[in-house]
């Protein structure tokens, strides 16, 4: 057998493959065996004809095409081992000649990863406080979590503390919010349509009488339609009557309002407003009151109850704040993490197969339904959903899985560089860790899993644990030299 080799861009081994003869008789006659016991030959019983017979019959063309695939696969395998090639995604076979027979096929292999000097990679991140602030406020959410809401008697008028349920809809000069996104939407589209006015405009002087007539019956229509959409305020939403939760000026015009009233309420919103639309400027807002409800908070005594937590109230706050701090630090060392993390694959030297990019943006898209499988939405139905066939939402994915590739390819170099492992005494020490966390009768069982099936993730949670770990040394220039 002939082999001959060219490293191509992206990691990919082109083979020029020339099967022996001896390779090719071997699975001429398989074929013919096959042909043969598929179809009847006059004087011989299925699968028994000889070859040439068959030839006869038949031709060696459809012998030939019966065996190509076999003969292709039978020497593609042979060609990796004599070259000690080992691909890591779907070959491709890109030309095939009968005549002598060989073939060339793209093989995408290993990718090339070169780091860069990632010990001197820093990343400079503060972690925010927790203060006492951030307690009350972890407070107040536990709170609003039990609060009881209950209709008042009579025609009540809204007060500090009571919950609305209301549609607001926000003006700008008088304008509605959708509507200004209408008109954005408008210009782009007069933008793009310039170009053609001049061609259309000839066209349209021959239709304009014709038009007239339709346009004016259509008036009338139309301005009901206007009126529809100025009155349109969305859904309803919940407004909660304390200063804090909502801007001033509707807090203040708002007190006294009665279910089923409308009022309109001038503000001016300051220019770090996060709707760019409205930042710094003036605006209205109309507020239709549809449901006006009392709120009853537990007392804060209650809470920890509520909580269940077992303690008073003051064991339960240094408990929150204790879980505030815990939290504050995981964040932000996922911050770190990250931030670091971006920054050396961004330094990193890659040579990738798309074969590999492609998959691994295959597997986000299934991941992806997977967790809506708890939905009922499986991948037929998401595909709908999204107007997408399989192809096009596995392409649409593509960048997120060449960063998702990039970012464990990275990741699994600087574990062979950092010699990062856990040995078996590591695994089983975690093993009995874990199994404190049990009653003692569901230990045996537990174990029994922990020891066989599941052994092998109590191994990778481990060495992602070191892993994090010294990625954070790094990133924090703490790393030992």
């Amino acid at each position: 057998m002939k082999v001959t080799t060219e490293q191509l861009p992206k990691r990919i081994v082109a083979l020029e493959i020339e099967p022996d003869a001896a390779t090719i008789e071997k699975e001429l006659n398989k074929a013919a065996q096959r042909i043969a016991s598929k179809v009847a030959i006059p004087g011989f019983r299925k699968g028994k004809a000889p070859r040439f017979i068959v030839e006869n019959y038949y031709g060696k063309a459809a012998i030939l095409e019966e065996a190509t695939d076999e003969i292709i696969n039978v020497a593609f395998r042979a060609a990796l081992e004599q070259e000690n090639i080992k691909p890591v995604a779907q070959a491709s076979l890109e030309k095939l000649e009968p005549e002598p027979f060989r073939f060339r096929i793209l093989v995408p292999v290993e990718p090339e990863v070169i780091l860069p000097d990632y010990k001197a990679i820093t990343v400079d991140l503060t972690e925010e406080p927790v203060t006492d602030a951030t307690l009350e406020v972890a407070l107040d959410q536990a709170r609003e979590k039990h609060v009881v809401l209950s209709a008042p008697e009579g025609e009540p008028e809204a007060a500090e503390g009571d919950q609305l349920t209301a549609t607001v809809q926000t003006l700008v000069d008088g304008v509605p919010l959708h509507k200004l996104d209408e008109e954005d939407d408008d210009d782009d589209d007069d933008d793009d349509d310039d170009d053609d006015d001049d061609d259309d405009d000839d066209d349209d002087d021959d239709d304009d009488d014709d038009d007239d007539d339709d346009d004016d019956d259509d008036d009338d229509d139309d301005d009901d339609d206007d009126d529809d959409d100025d009155d349109d305020e969305g859904e309803p939403t919940t407004l909660i009557m304390e200063e804090r939760r909502i801007v001033p000026e509707l807090y203040a015009g708002l007190k006294g309002i009665k279910a089923g009233e409308t009022r309109e309420i001038s503000a001016h919103l300051p220019a770090d407003h996060p709707d760019a639309r409205v930042a710094d400027k003036d605006v209205v807002f109309k507020v239709t009151v549809s449901e006006i409800q009392n709120r009853q908070l537990p007392a804060w005594e209650e809470l920890p109850g509520l909580e269940e937590f077992e303690g008073d109230l003051d064991a339960y706050k240094a408990d929150l704040m204790e879980r505030l701090v815990k939290n504050s630090g995981d964040h932000h060392r996922r911050n770190v993490l990250n931030q670091y993390l971006e920054e050396v694959v961004a330094a990193t030297s890659f040579d990738v197969p798309d074969a590999l990019i492609a998959e691994r943006a295959h597997e986000l898209l299934h991941e992806q339904v997977e967790s809506l499988a708890r939905y009922g939405i499986n991948m037929e139905q998401y595909l709908q959903i999204v107007g997408k066939t399989h192809d096009e939402a596995v392409q649409e994915l593509l960048p997120r899985g060449e960063e998702s590739l990039k970012s464990s390819l990275v990741v699994r170099k600087i574990v062979e560089a950092e010699g990062l492992s856990v040995d078996e005494s590591e695994i089983n020490a975690e093993i009995e860790r874990i199994l404190n966390d049990f009653p003692d009768a569901q230990r045996g069982p537990a174990r029994r899993r922990l020891e066989k099936e599941l052994r092998p993730q109590v191994a990778g949670s481990l060495l992602d644990k070191k892993l994090q770990d010294r990625l954070v040394e790094l990133a924090t220039g703490n790393a030992a030299a």
